[in-house]
């Protein structure tokens, strides 16, 4: 039941890149006038935000395929018994 609920949402990393575009957007639509060192600021927070919806996508395609994340989680079983069969 719960994952029928969890393919219908959004995933999460989806706003972080709707986040960064406008935050890259933001200056020019709303401060023509804004200085360069907030123009470069802002640049770089979106830069940041950007970076961060990669490191979220890439925790939920890794949650999608069940490999061990790097924080210790644990992988389902792959069939292999993981000992030598000599």
């Amino acid at each position: 039941m719960s994952n029928d609920r969890n393919q219908g949402q959004a995933s999460s990393s989806l706003w972080y890149f709707i986040g960064a575009t406008f935050i890259f957007a933001m200056p020019n639509l709303m401060f023509g006038d804004l200085a360069w060192w907030a123009r470069l600021a802002l640049l770089v927070l979106g830069l940041a935000v950007m970076a961060a919806g990669f490191v979220q996508l890439r925790r939920e395609m890794r949650a999608k395929r069940g490999t061990p994340a790097a924080d210790g989680g644990t992988a389902p079983p792959t069939g292999s018994s993981g000992r030598d069969e000599r």
